[in-house]
């Protein structure tokens, strides 16, 4: 093997070297910015019953996460039936004690970076009751620039404990769409269990949780 061929391999190896630990190093950081940045989420975040100013961001956040990136003009119709929803749909002071609607916001700024509702109400007699049990968690969103960072988790830990000692319930139902993997994975994470799901589409799952456990 002539001289200069060791030489090169040792470069090769070198740089080798180099650039893992540049990628430990790049994952290292970015792991300590994710975590920071979940911190600093978890300190500035508090929840609290949605208000009406908050149901058009909130319709917002609807839109940008259910249908698949409608244009302008259907954009807009669509915001519009959501918030006559929400509207339609917003608790009565005298319901407090079965149904809510909760928001995450950012304190200070009030910029509103979750929803979700919780509704122990009797389901509407046209509906087949066991596709919709109560207490039902539903609507769980989060702003695109703060997922993965707990703020879903912190809502539906909230919905939990309201469910079990304002409610008076033991056992907390949702849905999720088949396609949803990430949600799935944190449900199941957090003790939920696929259950039956009769008279619903094959791509809406069924999900409960009892609270005692």
């Amino acid at each position: 093997m002539p001289p200069f061929s060791g030489c090169l391999c040792l470069l090769v190896l070198s740089i080798s070297v180099f650039f893992q630990s540049e990628s430990v190093l790049a994952l290292d950081a970015h792991a300590n910015r994710l975590y920071t940045g979940m911190v600093s989420i978890q300190a500035e975040m508090h929840i609290r019953d949605s208000t009406s100013p908050d149901l058009m961001p909130v319709s917002d956040m609807m839109v940008d996460a259910f249908y698949n990136n409608p244009s302008c003009v259907t954009k807009y119709h669509c915001r519009l039936a959501e918030y006559t929803r929400l509207q339609n749909s917003f608790p009565k002071r005298e319901e407090r004690h079965k149904h809510r609607m909760l928001v995450a916001a950012l304190t200070g700024r009030q910029e509103v970076i979750g929803f979700c509702q919780l509704d122990s109400r009797p389901p509407p007699p046209s509906t087949f009751h066991r596709t919709n049990p109560r207490p039902m968690l539903s609507d769980l969103l989060v702003s695109p620039n703060v997922r993965r960072q707990g703020v879903g988790r912190r809502l539906v830990e909230l919905c939990e404990t309201i469910a079990l000692k304002e409610f008076n319930s033991s056992v907390l139902y949702l849905k999720v769409l088949t396609s949803n993997e990430a949600a799935k994975a944190m449900y199941m994470n957090m003790g939920y269990r696929f259950i039956d799901n009769p008279g619903e589409p094959a791509e809406i799952l069924l999900l409960e949780k009892h609270l005692m456990d």
